[in-house]
């Protein structure tokens, strides 16, 4: 696989064959094994996992977005943990135009051991915040 991507990144013109049905199940069963469960999460866990990164990471967005934007907008969003277990994030407003940062449940089980990757998320999501990458939201 990795001479492949290698091999992209030279210009070659080589494509691999296709695999077989066989050659895809026995990857796809060496994933299934090498992949750690995810733990399941209650709310209060999944919330006790993420809050406190969130709050760390809360410091140096203000200090970003007060640098690269003006200082109305940027306020500290809403932290706010969905009950599904779908692995998502999202940036965006609420019904008042406040900022908000939703992770879902799913997300943290799967990030649970590894908190500089839910780290990263929360990250990420600030980012569309502080650059403007989400519209408040609409009056219906």
């Amino acid at each position: 696989m990795f001479l492949t991507l290698c091999a992209g990144c030279a210009g070659t013109q080589y494509q691999s064959p296709d695999p077989t049905r066989e050659e895809v199940a026995e990857i796809r069963a060496q994933v299934e094994a090498t992949t750690p469960d995810s733990q399941v999460l209650t709310m209060s866990e999944a919330n006790a996992l993420a809050k406190p990164i969130f709050q760390e990471i809360t410091e140096d967005a203000a200090m970003i977005c007060r640098t690269v934007s003006e200082a109305d907008s940027c306020n500290i969003p809403a932290f706010e943990v969905v009950d599904l277990e779908l692995v998502n994030a999202r940036a965006g407003y609420d019904l008042q135009n406040e900022p908000k940062i939703t992770l879902t449940r799913g997300l943290i089980e799967n990030l649970a051991d590894q908190p500089d990757e839910l780290a990263l998320v929360i990250g990420h999501e600030y980012g569309h915040l502080i650059a403007a990458h989400v519209g408040e939201r609409k009056a219906p």
